[in-house]
């Protein structure tokens, strides 16, 4: 058997992204056995990649503490860019 798991700081972007997002079907009843939320975990040969799929259709990619933080300054050296170039 495979396990999969989590780290501490993966688990708590998860409670902020269940609690946070805008869900239309949040407090509705989905079965016996829940199902309202899908934890895909995908093997890649750098990383595991650990997505969540909300059952109102919206999906988040759950990032460790370190991808997290690469991802954030890839995202504010665009933003900039886009800012000096007139894009945004």
């Amino acid at each position: 058997m495979r396990y999969f798991v989590i780290t501490d700081y993966q688990e708590e972007q998860l409670k902020k992204w269940i609690n946070e997002h805008e869900c239309s079907v949040r407090g509705k009843y989905h079965g016996a056995i829940g199902g309202s939320l899908s934890y895909v975990f995908v093997p890649t040969s750098i990383d595991l990649l650990f997505n969540i799929e909300c059952a109102c259709g919206k999906k988040e990619c759950i990032l460790d503490e370190g991808w997290d933080t690469i991802a954030k300054r890839i995202k504010a050296a665009k933003e900039e860019n886009e800012k000096k170039d007139g894009t945004t």
